[in-house]
Order: C-alpha cells, then structure tokens, then sequence
C-alpha cells in the first residue's frame, strides 16, 4: 500500500546471525545536545495507549548513550562536515524495531505474547534545510509487519538479538514493505533552528507476540554533483550547497542486553547502497547492534494502543521486567512489576547453586511498580531472580560482570 502525503507540521508538544566480525563504527558522526521527551499518554490499566521508543528509554534510564545527527543522502560523492572536516555521507536508509513485549522499555506498560495491539502512528524527528527550490524532495517511511521481519536469536556473544528487513539497491530502500508513505517537503517544512516531528498515521492491527519495524530514507528531487555538501552550517569553504535531511540516533555504549527481544536499529551504508558489501550485509539492512564500538536506534517512536494488555489484566496475572540485565560494579537493576492486584512481592536472587543470595519483600499496588534491585554484594556471574506475587511466580535471568 502506498500513500502520498504533503508535510507542513508545527512542532508538536514532545519536550541473521552471520558468522563474520562485527563491524567497526564509523567516525562521521555529530554529536547533538538535546531537551525533549516523548511523553507516554496512558489511561487506565484495562487500556494502553503510549508512545514506545527503545532509545529515548535507554537514555532516560541514565544509560552510556550518545545522541547523534546524521545526514541521509542516496549517493557518497556528495560531503558534509563532521567534526572539523569534509567526508561522504554514509547513512543512506534507517529503520527501527519496535518489540513492546521487551522488558528493557522500562518506562512503558509492556505488552506481552498474548495482547494483540495497534500500530497507530509513527513520530520521526529530523531538521530540513532547504537551499533549492525547484522541486520538492521527498522521505520514504514505509512499515513491515511480523512475516517481513528476519529475526536472529543470538548472534553476538554479548547474547543481543535482532532483526533486519531487506534492502534493494536498486530502488535505493527497503524491498517489499507492507505499508509505503511517501512524504513531499517543501519550503514551508524547512526546520534548521530544531527539531521537528514527521507524524505518520498507519492504523494496523498486530497479532499477540508479533512486532513491527520501519525505515525512513530520503530522495533529493533537485540536482546534485560529485563534491557537492549537504551541510548546512560550514559557509567559508562550500560554494555549493544542496538541501539537506538529517534524522538522529542513539548510540547505546553499553549494549544493554536484550535476548529475545527486538528493538535495535537497523541502517543501510554504503557497501551495502551500492550492493558490493563482501561481509554478508548485501540486500538487508545492517542491525545496529552489528557494530561492535555501540548499539544504534533511529530515534523513531511507535505510537501503541492495546485495549487488552495480555495475562497481566487477568485476576491472577504478574508481568515482571529486568533493566539492565547485565550489571557493573556498584550498578543497580531496577524490577519493573505489572500486578492486577495490590500486595507483596517476594523477591529472591539465586545463584547457580540454588543458594539465595539476596532475599526482598517489597509492597506493590495495582500497577506498574518499580523496585530497585542491589547487586553490590553480588560476586561475579549468572543468577536468577524470582519474582512472586500472590502466589504468581515469574523467573529472569541476571548477570553481574
């Protein structure tokens, strides 16, 4: 399905598993100072209505995270500046997994295996700048459903699972999507002094356990040559400036871990744009978590709505969640609890041996609660932690470094 839309927005009120090495990060980044959220706007526990977005919840948590601004661009013969210097663009298509069941998205009510829920719109943040007007250029979101989606369980010894779609050199961005909105910018959605939102109505429906992902690329409608810069900022040495598009992302340092879980991003270089990629890449896009100096994630939110959140609104249901998994010295775990009902969670770590370790009472309401989980004492290694609410039980698996 495609659709043509027309973007004039006012800012809205936000303050697989190959056997190669993992790549290496490029150094063309720009880090980029930012002051907002996205606000999640829940209702009630019988209804779910939020804004999910696996980065900002990384950074909100206090996690290693970096935030940047990058340009996309369909071709590498055209530059910007990055850091005190020219280079090529490298980032020529990006995307997002959206996995609401994941229990890293601590700041969202979680939606588990048996809630179906609807992908209601997605919110993209990004600047324009605009310096030819003849044409319109254009931006490409289009949106894959479950069955479009390549999941990869474990591919990486730090345990990280993914997902990827597939990519066409040829068209220059995602093949076979199952929804395609093309987005016409003009001279009235020029935003060069902050950032502003592409809101994108989808409407879906999503079956129980299944997820979604998007990728935005962009496609200049005026000309451009070899040598030609796309930075909007550097005046003294370029002559020749062409408009600029330019998304952000998160670059998660400590690579939080997320087993069975999908929310990582998934990006399109140039090996892989031009089709010549020799490490396995060609025709899918590479996943974030692909590059072994961080983790990336398009800062894209996914705007969810379920109006039955799965076993967690039954009389007898618990929903528990770990974030982070994997702890330093003198970290912390935070328990996300969801109960249906008010009472005591009893809260055990175990060690391998079966010996409990740590031992906890904590009250909970009806809800969403937190606990924070120390893990000082903890000597290094894999332990278990058992959750139990009124006579509910639920088990995760934690690691201490």
């Amino acid at each position: 399905m495609k659709i043509a839309l027309t973007l004039t927005l006012s800012l809205f009120c936000f303050s697989v598993a190959f056997s190669q090495s993992p790549l290496n990060s490029p150094p063309n980044e720009k880090p980029e100072i930012f002051s907002r959220t996205v606000t999640p706007q829940k209702l009630n526990r019988q209804f779910v209505s939020e804004w999910y977005n696996y980065g900002e919840t990384i950074n909100s948590m206090g996690g290693n995270v970096n935030y940047y601004r990058n340009y996309l661009f369909p071709d590498t013969t055209v530059l910007t500046e990055f850091t005190g210097s020219f280079g090529s663009i490298w980032k020529h298509s990006y995307g997002q997994m959206c996995d609401p069941s994941s229990p890293n998205l601590i700041n969202n009510t979680l939606i588990d295996q048996y809630a179906t829920y609807t992908l209601d719109s997605i919110l993209l943040w990004y600047r324009y700048y605009r310096f030819q007007n003849q044409n319109p250029d254009t931006v490409v979101i289009q949106v894959y459903e479950d069955n479009k989606i390549h999941f990869n369980e474990s591919p990486w010894s730090d345990e990280r699972s993914y997902g990827n779609v597939d990519y066409n050199p040829t068209l220059r961005k995602g093949d076979a999507p199952s929804y395609e909105y093309t987005i016409l910018l003009g001279d009235a959605d020029t935003a060069t002094a902050s950032q502003h939102p592409i809101l994108v109505p989808v409407g879906i429906t999503v079956p129980a356990g299944k997820k979604v992902a998007a990728t935005v690329t962009f496609f200049p409608g005026n000309p451009y040559s070899p040598g030609d810069t796309i930075d909007p900022v550097t005046t003294a040495t370029v002559v020749n400036k062409i408009n600029a598009f330019a998304i952000y992302d998160y670059k998660d340092l400590d690579k939080i871990e997320n087993h069975y879980f999908y929310d990582n991003g998934m990006l399109c270089t140039p090996g892989i744009r031009y089709d010549y990629d020799t490490l396995g890449w060609a025709g899918s896009y590479i996943a974030g978590n692909a590059y072994s100096s961080g983790y990336y994630y398009l800062d894209m939110a996914f705007k969810l709505t379920s109006s039955n959140v799965g076993i967690s609104e039954n009389s007898s249901s618990l929903s528990v969640g770990l974030f982070p998994s994997i702890v330093n010295e003198n970290e912390l775990s935070v328990l996300q609890i969801q109960s249906n009902l008010n009472g005591v969670a009893l809260i055990n770590v175990i060690d391998l041996t079966g010996k409990t370790v740590t031992e906890l009472n904590q009250s909970v309401q009806s809800g969403k609660n937190k606990i924070s989980l120390p893990v000082q004492s903890l000597t290094s290694g894999i332990y278990f932690v058992n959750v139990e609410v009124n006579g509910i039980k639920e088990t995760m698996k934690l690691v201490k470094l």
